[in-house]
């Protein structure tokens, strides 16, 4: 349902030429300026009020990506993507809560070996990328500059 009720976001986005991804209710958007990203998050409140819709004031995050960000389970940072804090705070506490829960050795690694694939899969993917850029793809941008992404010359 979050794909189709919030298409209207991804229309308005589009339109703005920012960098936006967005998968199901979460979504990450970069621009390139303070102005841009300024005319961004006015259509994200106003898309949102049409859709009588409110973001979630702790999953919010309006800074520098020099600062780095957490989107999808994964950490992004100047110094490369990684898994967020929060991440392994979920898997810890649901470890602890399928042990308590009596779950046996087997289901609890199944699940942490589950977790450890989805980890690896993004960091892979990531990785990939890195090693086969070619002209026109996007790279980050050096700390301290206002918009994180741009094509390499």
């Amino acid at each position: 349902m979050g794909a189709l009720y919030l298409q209207p976001l991804d229309e308005r986005m589009e339109r703005l030429g920012v960098f936006y991804a967005r998968f199901m209710d979460d979504w990450v958007m970069l621009a390139p300026t303070r102005w841009k990203l300024r005319a961004a998050i006015r259509e994200v409140n106003e898309v949102m009020a049409g859709c009588k819709v409110k973001q979630h004031p702790a999953k919010t995050y309006i800074g520098r990506v020099g600062n780095g960000f957490d989107f999808l389970g994964y950490a992004f940072s100047p110094a490369g993507l990684g898994v967020a804090a929060r991440s392994i705070g979920h898997l810890a506490a649901h470890v602890t809560q399928l042990y308590e829960q009596g779950a046996d050795s087997c289901r609890i690694g199944d699940y942490v070996q589950r977790w450890w694939e989805w980890l690896e899969a993004g960091l892979v993917a990531e990785r990939q990328e890195a090693t086969s850029a070619s002209p026109g793809t996007v790279r980050p941008l050096p700390a301290g500059t206002a918009g994180p992404l741009h094509p390499t010359p």
